[in-house]
């Protein structure tokens, strides 16, 4: 009994695929409710970035602003999320013999961390200048 629970499956098992892909699914999942967050907040921020627009803030300086909360919550985020994984997975690590630390897996780790920053940034950018492209091909009808 022992032998078996603490034996690994291996890197191809098709216990280790589905628990890959449960993983994929709720991080996805994560990553849309944090995508929508953004966006919403931004949205709720445009009087501010208007005011902010009449005292002089260039559009990049505005741009600019904006990517630096979004990354900011992000990175505050990301930590406090470590944070949480390591003090919960640490116990289940040494359960299981496989060291004080939990494994790191750093491609998946990477792409992780890149998602959820895309995630986080493009829609709080695309909220931030609505309709940029369609403004700017109207333009010299208005008149």
């Amino acid at each position: 009994m022992v032998k078996r629970v603490l034996s690994r499956p291996l890197p191809s098992s098709p216990s280790l695929h589905g628990g890959l892909t449960g993983v994929a699914v709720v991080s996805g999942y994560a990553l849309i409710a944090a995508a929508n967050t953004c966006a919403l907040a931004q949205r709720d921020r445009r009087p501010r970035r208007a005011h902010l627009r009449a005292l002089g803030l260039g559009r990049a300086q505005l741009l600019r602003c904006v990517l630096y909360e979004v990354l900011g919550a992000a990175a505050l985020g990301l930590t406090l999320s470590a944070v949480t994984a390591l003090v919960c997975l640490t116990p289940l690590s040494r359960a299981v013999g496989e060291g004080v630390f939990p494994a790191l897996d750093v491609p998946w780790t990477t792409g992780v961390l890149a998602a959820a920053l895309a995630a986080v940034a493009l829609p709080a950018v695309l909220v931030a200048h609505p309709m940029r492209g369609i403004r700017q091909q109207f333009a010299g009808d208005a008149s």
